[in-house]
């Protein structure tokens, strides 16, 4: 494993126990489990008051507190400097959303540099001239001080509220101006497509923007499927996806060879509060099955279609493959599920699809592959369950240490 393996590994813990208590101070007072108190050993940790107490606009003036890291026990201990920088809202930050900079009051001359890590800016601070992840020694009975500053950029996302600085279980809340009510974004799917040889079922996938603004960048939407009849069972691999786009439908290619997931067309930005969007699905097998019924699982993740790629919104739902009895006719016969409830239209209108009939999401090209974990017998769920609680009532923050994390998704 390698070493920035194990301080992903050994940062993801405090990420939690962090974003819960950002939730929980959010959400007003809430009794969190006691596994949300990070093992922080001899070391506690507090931030003074935030100065100035206005709150910071986009592209504007800066605001700051000091952290003050003690050791009250009567023999040296460590201090690994990290500070998670977490979103009040859905939207994921990324490093240039947000300016963080760290300077020694009293403590040793400090490095730092600002990442992301899963939804959250990551920002972390070592001893002069060593390498991240290097500790501070904090003597007995002392403590050390850090002033950090804070700024939002022009990009820092016009539906989060402000960003909170979290180290250990405390935070620093900084505001951003206009104030907006914390929202967030959810999806769904309608009632489970029924597919049989030559028989194809439709469905329906809805985007609902809660939150508290519009969204600067298009949304992307991976839609995945999986299951099978037993293990090794690749029928789900015969599915093919059509969405509709202008009233045609369009059929979807793959992401890759070795996957069954599909990129949706983009949301386009400026999706704004209050409006839903949603995606008319159709899918369809050409294989003749012996099997009389196999049940797929649909898995949908929206995320932002440039910066930060971590999950906005998730959503489960299920399709029925049908078996073949060998004289032509599906067994059962398929009942077609409806596409949605009469008279219903989307308010945002999908992206234009490729000059070859495929829809083609431009960020398809040019962001990481998408990989959506599965739950059930297949294990590749890490469910994160610990501050979920709280995070639902953060508006969004569910996300923030993602619930389904992807396979193999870079930091930035």
């Amino acid at each position: 494993m390698s070493a920035n393996t194990h301080r992903v590994a050994a940062r993801r813990p405090r990420l939690i126990a962090a974003t819960a208590v950002a939730a929980a101070s959010i959400a007003g007072s809430l009794a969190l489990p006691a596994a949300a108190h990070a093992d922080s050993g001899d070391i506690s940790v507090k931030w003074s008051a935030v100065t100035p107490s206005a709150p910071l606009t986009r592209g504007g003036a800066t605001a700051s507190t000091v952290l003050t890291v003690s050791n009250d026990s009567g023999k040296p201990a460590e201090y690994e400097g990290t500070v998670f920088g977490i979103p009040d809202g859905p939207s994921p930050v990324n490093s240039g959303d947000v300016k963080i900079t760290v300077t020694p009051v009293s403590a040793p001359a400090t490095d730092s540099l600002v990442s992301a890590e899963d939804a959250a800016a990551l920002v972390t601070f070592m001893p002069h001239g060593t390498k991240p992840g290097a500790a501070f020694a904090v003597p007995a009975h002392s403590h050390l001080t850090w002033k950090f500053t804070v700024g939002l950029t022009s990009r820092f996302p016009a539906n989060d509220a402000g960003v909170n600085l979290a180290s250990l279980t405390e935070i620093a809340a900084f505001k951003a101006t206009p104030e907006i009510t914390v929202g967030k974004v959810t999806e769904k799917f309608g009632p489970a497509a029924k597919v049989g040889y030559a028989t194809p079922g439709t469905s329906w996938l809805e985007v609902d923007n809660n939150s508290g603004g519009a969204f600067s960048s298009k949304l992307r939407t991976l839609l995945d499927l999986s299951g099978g009849h037993a293990p090794g069972d690749e029928s789900m691999r015969t599915v093919n996806v059509d969405v509709k786009v202008d009233g045609a439908w369009v059929r979807l290619r793959r992401i890759d060879k070795t996957s069954n997931e599909w990129w949706l067309p983009e949301i386009p930005a400026g999706f704004a509060k209050g409006q839903k969007h949603r995606y008319d699905l159709r899918f369809s097998s050409d294989q003749k099955r012996a099997v009389s019924l196999t049940i797929g699982q649909l898995m949908s993740q929206v995320s932002l279609a440039t910066g930060n790629p971590s999950p906005v919104a998730e959503a489960e739902g299920s399709l029925e493959l049908l078996g073949y009895s060998g004289d032509g006719t599906p067994t059962p016969t398929p009942t077609p599920s409806s596409s949605a409830p009469a008279g219903s239209t989307p308010t945002a209108t999908p992206s234009p699809t490729a000059t070859d009939g495929t829809a083609a999401p431009s960020a398809a090209t040019t962001t990481p592959t998408g990989t959506l974990a599965h739950t059930g017998a297949n294990d590749r769920t890490r469910t994160i369950g610990l501050a979920a609680g709280a995070l639902v009532l953060a508006g969004g923050l569910l996300t923030v240490v993602g619930l389904r994390r992807r396979r193999g998704a870079s930091h930035l």
